[in-house]
């Protein structure tokens, strides 16, 4: 019959193979897309300037996570580059 099914009102309707892969619901959060070097760049800016205003109006906590995150977006962008 080749891999067509019949079904009560005679219209062919295609098997599913074993071979293929269960369907999943969301395929695009299995691997999240990377950063390219413009929104490195970006970010890079956005941070520096929000660990100034943290400074500034003395939020220290949140300063510090943002300059932890400015350095790695940083070691990410040469990392990169290589």
């Amino acid at each position: 019959m080749g891999g067509l099914a019949r079904t009560g009102n005679w219209l062919p309707m295609p098997l599913r193979r074993l071979e293929e892969p269960p369907l999943t619901i969301n395929p695009h959060l299995d691997r999240p897309p990377g950063m390219d070097r413009m929104e490195c760049m970006l970010a890079r800016l956005f941070l520096r300037r929000y660990v100034t205003y943290c400074a500034r109006r003395r939020r220290y906590a949140e300063m510090q996570g943002a300059a932890l995150l400015h350095r790695d977006v940083s070691e990410a962008l040469r990392v990169s580059a290589l």
